[in-house]
């Protein structure tokens, strides 16, 4: 039995199995086809070395996302959060629609309150930036600069 693989397709070929062999597809052996197959599971891809044969080699790095990507995620962030804080908000809400509220109750909806409020002015800022910046406390403002070097800090590991 011989075996092939197909750089066009990224596909493995038995000559007892497949009827049709493409015409590009390079023979390998045995412990080839088993050491490509180990690579790929193992993250690697495969590529056609000088000589025209299947190597596994490490996949090329990912691009850094650029500055729409991360603005765009964190506004999806944005938006998942607010959603959370509305549904963190139900109970208390509930307490104090029926006369019940506590003083704790009282105290998480202010919290609640505050988070969605820095939540939205953020949501603001990255969604309309020029209108945001006219703030009188800058050092509470969010801006893309600043939230891309959060990201970029994040993203480091240094949270």
């Amino acid at each position: 039995m011989k075996r092939y693989y197909d750089p066009e397709s990224g596909g493995f070929y038995l000559s007892t199995v497949h009827q049709e062999i493409p015409q590009r597809a390079v023979p390998i052996t045995l412990e080839e086809h088993s050491a490509l197959v180990r690579a790929l599971e193992q993250g690697k891809v495969i590529q056609l070395d000088e000589n025209g044969h299947p190597i596994a080699v490490e996949p090329p790095a990912l691009p850094e996302p650029t500055e729409q990507e991360l603005t765009q995620q964190r506004i999806i962030e944005i938006q998942q959060l607010l959603t959370a804080n509305d549904s963190a908000s139900v109970r208390p809400l509930r307490a104090k629609a029926a006369g019940t509220a506590t003083d704790a109750d009282k105290a998480r909806l202010v919290e609640l309150e505050t988070q969605a409020q820095a939540l939205r002015s953020e949501l603001v800022a990255l969604t309309n930036p020029e209108s945001f910046e006219d703030q009188s406390q800058p050092e509470q403002s969010f801006t893309k600069q600043s939230f891309l070097k959060k990201c970029n800090w994040l993203r480091m590991g240094k949270n």
